[in-house]
């Protein structure tokens, strides 16, 4: 892998040439907003399938859960629910969420958003993307992976890896990573875990906390 500016060109694990383009946006400005919105189609597309799973494991929670409840009236007879119709109402339902979301408001003048999305190098095309971010809230040297989202031809290729091993190659002062997942989100859960993740206590019913330490873990490090 090299950095040429904002620039990182690595492999997948197939060995087809990944581009990797990353840009530093700094919180509450309208770029912020306008970034997210971009990659809305991707971010999209797999939050549909974490909330989806999420959903069918616990149906009862969605009248209070502060990412479905607006889809209620889909989930009144929970014994009767139209996965399809509920499905498509998500769709719906999470590109608006992405899209008319003030993140300008949600953010602050002190943070700073960094998103690494990764390219075809053969078109150009988005494969993945990863917002992770730093405040002067967190404890030092940390930093949050907040949203993340792939294309459906992108996965198995290892690009999530190499989507969270660029924080070290963008910012090498970070020593610590942490994000939260749907505690339904197994497949995630178990990829964070290969690199090196450990669950922490979570914070939040129906969500698991995770954390990478480098003094615990070199694996994201040296990808």
């Amino acid at each position: 892998m090299y950095i040429d500016h904002k620039t990182l060109v690595t492999h997948d694990r197939h060995q087809h040439a990944i581009v990797l383009k990353w840009s530093p946006i700094k919180g509450n400005t309208d770029a912020l907003t306008q970034k997210i919105h971009e990659l809305t189609p991707l971010f999209v597309n797999t939050y549909v399938k974490q909330e989806m799973e999420f959903a069918r494991h616990h149906p009862e929670a969605i009248a209070t859960d502060f990412m479905l409840k607006s889809l209620t009236l889909f989930a009144k007879d929970l014994q009767k629910i139209d996965w399809q119709v509920f499905g498509q109402q998500l769709q719906k339902h999470m590109h608006n969420f992405f899209m008319t979301m003030d993140w300008k408001t949600k953010s602050s003048t002190d943070d700073t958003y960094f998103f690494v999305v990764a390219h075809d190098t053969k078109d150009d095309a988005p494969l993945g993307a990863l917002q992770f971010f730093i405040s002067p809230t967190f404890e030092p040297a940390s930093i949050k992976a907040a949203l993340f989202g792939m294309n459906n031809d992108a996965y198995d290729r290892g690009i999530e890896q190499l989507l969270m091993s660029s924080i070290f190659k963008i910012r090498p002062d970070i020593t610590r990573i942490f994000l939260h997942t749907r505690s339904t989100n197994q497949e995630a859960i178990d990829r964070y875990l290969s690199w090196g993740f450990v669950v922490t206590p979570n914070k939040i019913p129906h969500w698991t906390d995770m954390e990478y330490c480098i003094e615990k873990s070199n694996t994201l490090q040296n990808k």
